[in-house]
């Protein structure tokens, strides 16, 4: 017998067909499929909370936590650096996603492109997302900022992200994100700048196809957990920092505390390597490999401390450091100087 949910006194009894959930099954085009945790929600909050022609809620389960919100466009970006979601409210008037603990179980954007902002907030509270998965997601060419300051954000399923363009700040400040899985193949990506600047408690990188990739400022900056990165191709990379200037913070790797080796790159196409690995202070091996690739790179005009403090709390780091010019931020006194 099917069950149902009782919404004042009527109760609906068609959110399960035989014995398969309606959860289980594939979400709509243009929908997120909510699981809200700990909570009393229930259809009326939601709709009452949802602006007139931005979308509609379904339930689907028995129990109030879950639900298909299908928005009545396929435009999911937002704008001035906030979420088109925060226009989600509950029956109080509160943003709906920043005042209940959340999953997302599944979402299909079949058609969207623009991912932009999706779950960004401009000022506290942040969303309270703890887990993710994106489903179709194939034809997203932008997922700039689409998790910004998830700070309950522990884990997101693969990302398909065939057609992405751009990773710019897609996780940045995402601080209690461990690791995710690798993302699949895209020939397309061109930018992964602040992609996971801020995720203090990210173990290990997770594996991207970079062959396309000219620019991966801050890519992991103040990553201070991080301990293992691939080695990403960076046949095509031009700015591991900032082009001009001298501020150092731009760097890839800038306050990586724990990163021990030092990834392998290519820097033939590289035009900035400014504060890379500056502050990696517990780094051991790779200091004078990568160096001796850098000095040799001739498109290489900006190095400005590239490796101020990286080793310094290491024997082996401390001996590299003697291989590197105080101009590049090493030991070893330049030539001329």
């Amino acid at each position: 017998m099917a069950e149902g949910m009782y919404h004042g006194s009527k109760a609906v009894n068609y959110l399960y067909k035989g014995s398969v959930k309606l959860y289980e099954r594939p979400v709509a085009p243009n929908s997120i499929r909510f699981q809200f945790i700990n909570n009393d929600l229930t259809l009326e909050t939601l709709v009452a909370g949802t602006p007139e022609g931005f979308g509609t809620w379904t339930p689907m389960d028995g129990n109030g936590n879950v639900f298909d919100f299908t928005k009545t466009t396929t435009s999911w970006a937002g704008a001035s650096n906030k979420s088109v979601l925060i226009g989600l409210k509950d029956a109080s008037n509160k943003v709906l996603l920043s005042y209940h603990d959340f999953n997302v179980l599944d979402t299909n954007f079949y058609g969207v492109t623009d991912l932009t902002h999706l779950f960004r907030t401009s000022s506290t509270p942040y969303f309270k997302l703890h887990t993710c998965k994106l489903g179709f997601t194939n034809d997203v060419t932008t997922f700039q900022n689409a998790f910004t300051n998830c700070t309950s954000l522990t884990s997101v399923d693969r990302i398909n992200s065939e057609s992405a363009e751009t990773f710019n700040s897609m996780f940045m400040g995402c601080t209690a994100l461990t690791s995710l899985q690798p993302f699949t193949d895209t020939a397309v990506l061109e930018n992964t700048s602040y992609m996971f600047s801020g995720c203090s408690s990210l173990v290990t990188a997770p594996v991207i196809h970079t062959d396309s990739v000219t620019t991966m400022r801050q890519m992991f900056r103040d990553c201070t957990s991080l301990t293992t990165v691939p080695d990403y191709a960076t046949e095509n990379v031009r700015l591991f920092g900032a082009e001009t200037g001298t501020t150092t913070t731009s760097g890839m790797f800038y306050g990586c505390t724990s990163l021990e080796d030092l990834p392998e790159f290519s820097y033939n196409s590289a035009v900035s390597v400014l504060g890379m690995f500056r502050g990696c202070t517990n780094a051991k091996t790779g200091l004078t490999r990568e160096y001796n690739k850098m000095a040799v790179a001739a498109g290489i005009t900006n190095y400005y401390q590239a490796f101020t403090n990286c080793g310094t709390n290491t024997a082996e780091g401390l001996a590299q450091r003697q291989d590197i010019p105080e101009s590049w931020g090493g030991d070893m006194i330049d030539e001329f100087g």
